[in-house]
């Protein structure tokens, strides 16, 4: 029996339409691009442990490539690429996904295109087997955040707080319990350069430095550093110090100690979905 996660309940509910791709670990490649709800992108899994079902033997090149990661001693690598979709907006984005793929004959088993076949570049053929395909990788990571010109946020098309993640990331996400800020803090979005793993002197450095503020950073108290809508750490503010190459600012200070029941909390009432600058003040 091969183990997998699936979204729990909760989740599932504040999940909406998705689009996501069953990737290959070890070239990182997508083979299949789906969209569905709640738990779809598992019940692909849960037929590739099935031997026959009722229609019979139960076997396609979607299924075949799962068995092959799978006797391999791996598992197969799932990315959602974008959630929170109405219906219309997930069959436009998985059409999308699928004439890039076939644009540039990346190997994929999906048996049909998605939708509009006369707007895009769409095949009918399923699997792509072109042995020469150029290296390519699907997925990218959130555009650059690092520029807060100004100081109200605006929205943005490209959602990064919605977008590439795994199912344990959007499990940590809608399944975070909403967090009340009562102290005057300042929330600063690392997307673009956390990691997994990233060590706390690291998490420090890339939350601390460098940022566009305005004179509100005064009565700052607190400096949370959030990644995919999530608390990772708070920071005890002692002072700003300005960077003399530019009109940036970088702080320094301690862990605060006594906010750590903040971390793991979403900041979901205070960061909307597309706010382009990573910087948000709170009680300020």
């Amino acid at each position: 029996m091969v183990n997998f996660q699936e979204f729990p309940q909760d989740v599932c509910d504040k999940l909406g339409c998705y689009v996501y791709s069953l990737d290959d670990p070890n070239d990182k490649k997508p083979f299949y691009i789906g969209r569905g709800t709640g738990n779809r992108v598992f019940q692909h899994l849960r037929e590739a442990e099935m031997k026959e079902t009722k229609a019979g033997n139960f076997r396609n090149d979607k299924l075949d490539k799962i068995r092959e990661i799978w006797n391999r001693g791996q598992d197969v690598d799932i990315q959602i690429h974008r959630y929170g979709l109405e219906e219309k907006e997930a069959k436009e984005v998985e059409a999308t996904l699928i004439e890039f793929m076939s644009l540039y004959r990346l190997m994929i088993v999906n048996r049909v295109s998605g939708i509009a076949p006369e707007r895009g570049n769409q095949t009918e053929k399923g699997m792509i087997t072109q042995t020469d395909a150029p290296e390519a990788r699907l997925r990218r990571r959130n555009a650059s955040m690092q520029d807060p010109i100004a100081d109200e946020e605006t929205d943005i098309l490209f959602e990064p707080e919605r977008s590439n993640k795994t199912p344990k990331e959007v499990i940590a996400e809608l399944g975070a319990p909403a967090i009340d800020i009562a102290e005057p803090s300042i929330l600063i979005r690392v997307n673009q350069q956390y990691y997994q793993g990233i060590s706390k002197d690291e998490l420090y450095d890339i939350t601390r430095q460098y940022w566009v503020l305005n004179p509100k950073k005064h009565k700052i108290k607190y400096a949370f550093a959030v990644y995919h809508g999530i608390v990772r750490q708070v920071y005890e503010i002692v002072r700003w110090i300005p960077d003399p190459d530019s009109n940036r600012w970088i702080f320094e200070g301690p862990v605060a100690e006594s906010m750590q029941h903040y971390i793991g909390g979403s900041v979901s009432r205070y960061v909307k979905y597309g706010a382009q600058n990573p910087i948000k003040y709170v009680n300020c």
